[in-house]
């Protein structure tokens, strides 16, 4: 048993295809749809877009589950490992941690220009960056960066990785 989406950058909605074709179309975005990611376990379905939605779908009804927005399209999102929340960055420069069940906000960061996050391994920690020279560390719950690495760019950060550890950042 697999499972594929398959949607073009201009799409309002994605197609759920599994080993005997095209199942359901996942329809609910008001603007173009930028991503998809599947939950671990291939239950779920986490969609994004252009229209500031990130909305949760049961990928055997086809169902949404969740609705959460941002007030500007959402840049990034990601799953994080071994537990039911999603982090998810918009074009408003807010960064926000969720529940995935339910939409119930558990923390937000905001930082200029970020539009990327990255969940940094072996803990809840979050790495998050953007059209800037700045990187920040944030740690869901805490307001404020854990630590920020700014003046080692000249223009902008376009990717941002952490070793498997989780202790060092390479931008």
């Amino acid at each position: 048993r697999y499972q594929v989406a398959i949607w073009h950058g201009r799409d309002l909605d994605v197609t759920l295809c599994g080993a005997d074709g095209p199942r359901c179309r996942l329809r609910g975005h008001r603007g173009n749809v930028s991503g998809i990611r599947f939950f671990p376990l291939g239950d779920r379905v986490v969609t994004w877009g252009r229209d500031g939605f990130a909305n949760v779908w049961d990928t055997a009804s086809c169902d949404m589950l969740v609705q959460r927005s941002h007030s500007l399209a959402v840049s990034d999102l990601r799953i994080l490992p071994q537990s039911d929340r999603i982090a998810s960055c918009s074009d408003d420069a807010s960064c926000a941690v969720w529940d995935a069940g339910s939409g119930e906000e558990v923390g937000a960061f905001s930082m200029s220009m970020a539009r990327f996050v990255e969940p940094i391994p072996g803990g809840s920690r979050l790495l998050i960056w953007g059209i800037s020279d700045r990187a920040s560390v944030w740690q869901p719950g805490i307001e404020e960066a854990v630590c920020s690495l700014t003046g080692r760019h000249t223009l902008i950060i376009n990717v941002a990785e952490t070793f498997p550890a989780g202790d060092k950042v390479v931008t």
